[in-house]
């Protein structure tokens, strides 16, 4: 009807509703929201009549709000995006994580893309000035210009087409992407934004390779306040932040809205990025004095007046070393595709006693340092705070009741954290001392942890902690 929404608030006290946060009888605190009945079967149905089509046979959804007045989007949305098998963020939008990589120029025929439809993009002249006339010549990278993995770029598809459903049928107006292949995204816009952020940046899409990292000018990574040392950041398709992303979406906790495109850059503007990126250099060689100078171990300083750096007012920047293509290397990491962490922790030490230049033992005692006895240590610490649930009704318990059962409807309760999550670093750990000759101090470590989570856990408690494989009931 096109009319303004008015916040009906519910005063729990005197079980009344009123226009006001304030209750007009009791003058208690009224809650814009309450327990109450919903009649899902029938504004499922009237979300087929609306939409003009036939809900799956699974949509999934959440057992509950976390925002703070318990808003819900339009369950339109939520059907349409399931027709396309899309999951959702906290923050209404939708979104894929790939790892940043620096990019500073390029080749038409790397990035899959022809050099007519660069020359629309505004790319008519290669690194030497030269007209653009071939696929393999160079080609500075502008600023807000990314090139996306095709896994991604075919996964965006899919969304447009969500989006481009979501204007004809739920908005009532004309499609805007009209995409049907990953070469359709070209020109097209997204928004890169970094966790614990509050700010997106535009970027333009301009191709796509068989990488798994988002090729950027690193003038674009840093207005993320990322430095590309292997962090993942998110891509979002620039209108489905402006169709669907809300703040009264997002959890009402500490940091609810980190990660959320509150704040979108639409340009880049060099000064307003971090001073780091002005450390790099801008050369395509590096004189002999500079490894003269560098070899007597003078500071960094010393070494500006032959050094040529990155500066806000030229955003080409030159490279040292030629490549014959930015794809032909590693496409994915291997650290992702070995599965368990035993397998990740025994492969890394294999390759660890293959290299001369790495103090095996060193590097033993710094893993169980710095990562393995910190994490056994917070597990078993969470493990004794743990919360447990009920099955049957979902009710949470801040400790587990003496009869051992859901106070509310008596339903057996689950742990929700499992002792074979906290045991198994403890195995790694004992694996990494098996294997090495270590300082006494890691192995009386791992034995008083071992020992701290056997004192407080009975065989009783034990069997009930411990998490099933789905073979025990077969």
């Amino acid at each position: 009807c096109k009319s303004a929404t008015v916040p009906v608030y519910y005063c729990a006290k005197c079980n009344s509703y009123s226009r006001f946060e304030e209750c007009e009888r009791c003058r208690s605190k009224c809650n814009p929201f309450h327990a109450t009945n919903i009649p899902l079967q029938n504004i499922l149905k009237d979300v087929e009549k609306l939409l003009g089509i036939t809900i799956g046979s699974e949509v999934k959804g959440v057992k509950g709000l976390m925002n703070k007045n318990k808003i819900p989007e339009p369950v339109e949305k939520g059907i349409l995006r399931a027709k396309h098998g899309l999951t959702i963020y906290k923050d209404g939008t939708i979104r894929f994580d790939a790892t940043n990589a620096p990019l500073t120029a390029f080749k038409p025929e790397e990035i899959g893309v022809s050099v007519d439809v660069l020359k629309k993009l505004g790319y008519d002249r290669d690194v030497n000035g030269n007209p653009l006339i071939e696929g393999s010549q160079l080609l500075y990278l502008y600023p807000q210009d990314v090139v996306l993995p095709k896994e991604m770029c075919d996964s965006l598809v899919e969304v447009a087409s969500f989006i481009d459903e979501e204007l004809r049928l739920f908005y009532h107006v004309e499609p805007y992407y009209n995409i049907r292949t990953r070469e359709d995204l070209v020109g097209h816009l997204i928004l890169g934004i970094s966790p614990h952020t509050l700010g997106a940046i535009v970027g333009r899409i301009i191709g796509f390779t068989d990488s798994q990292v988002v090729f950027a000018h690193p003038f674009w990574h840093q207005a993320k306040r990322r430095d590309c040392d292997g962090d993942g950041d998110s891509i979002i398709l620039l209108l489905d932040a402006f169709l669907n992303f809300s703040k009264h979406y997002v959890p009402d906790a500490a940091g609810g809205l980190m990660d959320t495109p509150l704040i979108i850059m639409p340009i880049l503007k060099p000064d307003e990025i971090d001073d780091q990126i002005y450390n790099m250099e801008n050369m395509t060689k590096y004189d002999k004095d500079f490894y003269l100078l560098v070899e007597q171990g003078v500071k960094p300083k010393e070494l500006l007046d032959i050094m040529r750096l990155v500066s806000k007012d030229d955003f080409n920047i030159a490279w040292s070393h030629n490549t014959s293509s930015i794809v032909k290397g590693v496409k994915r990491n291997v650290y992702s595709t070995l599965g368990s962490m035993e397998r990740k922790l025994k492969l890394q030490l294999e390759v660890t006693s293959l290299l001369t230049g790495i103090d095996e033992k060193g590097f033993a005692e710094n893993l169980l340092n710095s990562h393995l006895l910190k994490d056994i240590s917070g597990n078993i610490k969470t493990f004794h705070i743990q919360k447990f649930r009920c099955k049957k009704c979902g009710k949470k318990f801040r400790r587990l009741p003496l009869i051992s059962k859901c106070t509310s409807c008596g339903g057996e309760l689950l742990p929700t954290v499992y002792i074979s999550g906290v045991k198994k670093y403890l195995t790694l750990g004992k694996k990494v001392l098996a294997s090495y000759r270590l300082d006494p101090y890691f192995s009386s470590s791992l034995a008083l942890l071992e020992k701290e989570l056997s004192f407080f856990l009975t065989k009783e408690d034990n069997a009930f902690l411990t998490q099933k494989k789905l073979k025990h009931y077969f």
